[in-house]
């Protein structure tokens, strides 16, 4: 098969420009739609008619956006508190647990300053003068992304308050670099990987209820994306129905979501008859809002099964410093909000990323973006002998993974591998679907998202493969160039530094005219390292004139001495030859004539 045999599907960040490249996908920072295969509700464990989170003491109180546009942050922060407080009881419970909103929007905004990038140079570049940032919209998967790129979950700091109606603190903050860095490193939590549900993927209401009560059950909470009525914060919604202090909320129309919030149960018995429309049926999730405990029923509502708007649910899983799971470093070249999928309509596609240990390191997780229904088949190798070739050294680990729900997976190694400083290694990923439909393989996306925040993707040569025509080729020499979703996560052999002692800046790879280099720096104790970008330098050209002649136009030529790109500019119209005057014939013969004229 030859490499025109590709189909590239795009899916967009926005669901109000639904780009197309060959096939309909689609993926919103707002809404993130993933084409998943809609697993059936016989793929799950069972589950009880009605459930309460609240109840198991895994929710946090309720707590009160204000007038900030940020309900995506509050729901993240309460699903990501019940996840916790699910998974480590002895460390996390609803009373000494509260995630800071403010640092989460600020580090979601600010990912990447003072040069901050991953491995393969992605960078987030922000305008933000003031606190408006606070009003931009977001997601629940989008946050994810980053997450698993750039900063952790912080606990509520008191330096840094959250104001419910006027702009936060930290909007007027002008960090240092270390400032800014020892910030960005006190968080609580790292996030391991993160699960999505996309309703318009499921042709019956109780295969999407059945997905999204194992995730609650499995995460203690998700975040669910809906169309909130337009009198939404004081609770008039035509919509909303209030039953003696209950309120049930149903919009029987498919209107584009503007609000998240927090599943934090259901009740399969909530009668149909509770909403203010009637409903296909009985059943409603518990809903946990962000609009403080004088709304509604002490900040909680009934959402119906059947809401036509409800969009997506979102849940995540975490680790903390001294779990089985906990990793030190991750290796990614991904920092997208989107996500794409290359397939040649094979039943199986093979990719592979190939890093380079950062130091003498322990290998003890791998992660990896699957859909639904999605099988992988995942190899670690290391000690490459051929930076071209992901499998040309020791077959370290293999496993066969199967996804349950769509999403960032993470796996713990069954063992640990050693890594020394600079040694090559691979993660390796056979893609299929259990029903045979055509393996897939995840990359990348990347636009700007708001005005003023712009992610930059740099994909360079050396660092993602697929397997095609019996052969390893490097994506970023075809036309698809775009890193692909595979990351691996180690732990350091040697104890990190309280502060790290780092030597001076060393250039690892040199600015170009038009791409960004990397600094590195290596603190001489743990062996630490970090990395910061260098601004390209720019074209410098060499410019000169060319002339016109009666054949072509003249013009200005603008040429680089470094790279030799040119343009071109000024042009100058062609000579034209003088009308020619005087003319009069010299002579006449049987074959020939002869002309003379005066003047040209």
């Amino acid at each position: 098969m030859d490499m025109d045999a590709f189909a590239y599907w795009f899916i967009t960040i926005r669901r109000d420009n639904m780009n197309v490249k060959l096939h309909k996908a689609a993926l919103s920072a707002v809404s993130f739609v993933v084409a998943a295969c809609a697993a059936s509700a016989a793929a799950f464990a069972a589950t009880p008619s009605a459930y309460s989170s609240v109840d198991e003491g895994y929710i946090t109180s309720v707590k009160n956006q204000g007038r900030w546009g940020v309900c995506w942050a509050f729901a993240t922060a309460a699903a990501s508190e019940a996840s916790l407080i699910k998974e480590f009881p002895d460390r996390f419970n609803s009373s000494n647990t509260d995630i800071s909103e403010t640092l989460l929007v600020y580090f979601t905004r600010h990912s990447t300053e003072f040069g901050l990038t991953n491995l393969s140079g992605d960078k987030w570049t922000t305008s933000w003068s003031d606190g408006s940032y606070f009003d931009q919209g977001d997601s629940g998967v989008a946050v994810g992304f980053k997450l698993l790129n750039f900063f952790g979950m912080y606990a509520e700091n008191e330096s840094y308050p959250y104001s419910s109606y006027s702009v936060p603190s930290i909007a007027n903050e002008n960090f240092t670099e270390a400032e800014y860095n020892a910030l960005r490193n006190s968080y609580m939590a790292k996030l391991t990987s993160f699960y999505l549900i996309d309703k318009s993927e499921f042709a019956m209401v109780d295969s999407f209820n059945s997905q999204v009560k194992q995730l609650v059950m499995e995460q203690g909470a998700a975040i669910l994306s809906y169309y909130e009525g337009a009198e939404e914060s004081h609770g008039g919604s035509s919509y909303l129905n209030n039953l003696s202090g209950e309120y049930y909320y149903y919009c029987d129309q498919p209107y584009t979501i503007n609000h998240g919030v927090t599943v934090v149960g259901w009740d399969d018995n909530i009668p149909a008859s509770s909403f203010a429309t009637t409903p296909e049926g009985d059943g409603a999730w518990l809903i946990k809002n962000s609009w403080g405990e004088d709304n509604r029923d002490g900040g909680y509502f009934w959402l119906s099964y059947y809401d036509q708007s409800i969009d997506n649910v979102v849940g995540y899983n975490y680790t903390v410093d001294g779990a089985d799971d906990y990793y030190d470093s991750v290796y990614s070249y991904d920092a997208s909000m989107s996500v794409g999928y290359l397939a040649t309509g094979n039943p199986e596609f093979t990719s592979s990323n190939i890093f380079t240990a950062q130091g003498d390191e322990l290998l003890t997780a791998v992660g990896f973006y699957a859909e639904s229904g999605g099988k992988a088949d995942v190899t670690v190798y290391t000690g490459l002998t051929d930076l071209n070739d992901p499998t040309s050294g020791t077959k370290a680990e293999n496993f066969v993974y199967n996804a349950e729900l769509s999403g960032y997976q993470y796996y713990p190694l069954e063992s640990t591998i050693e890594l020394s400083d600079g040694e090559s290694f691979s993660v390796v990923v056979t893609a299929s679907f259990a029903d045979g439909s055509a393996g897939k393989i995840y990359v990348e996306g990347g636009e700007s998202i708001y005005n003023n925040e712009t992610l930059t993707l740099n994909c360079g040569e050396g660092q993602s493969f697929f397997y095609l025509n019996s052969t390893w080729n490097d994506i970023a020499t075809t036309d698809y160039a775009a890193n692909i979703m595979i990351k691996a996560f180690s732990t350091s052999l040697i104890p990190p530094c309280a502060e790290h002692t780092y030597g001076k800046w060393t250039l690892t790879k040199a600015p170009t005219c038009t791409e960004d280099g990397v600094m590195t720096r290596k603190c001489s104790v743990c062996k630490a390292k970090e990395t910061k970008s260098v601004e390209k330098t720019g074209h410098k050209y060499v410019t000169s004139a060319v002339d016109a002649t009666y054949t072509q136009k003249g013009y200005t030529l603008h040429k680089c001495s470094v790279c030799g790109y040119s343009y071109k500019d000024n042009y100058t119209d062609k000579l034209v030859l003088p009308a020619v005057t005087g003319l009069n014939i010299k002579g006449r013969a049987a074959d020939a004539l002869r002309v003379g004229w005066t003047k040209n």
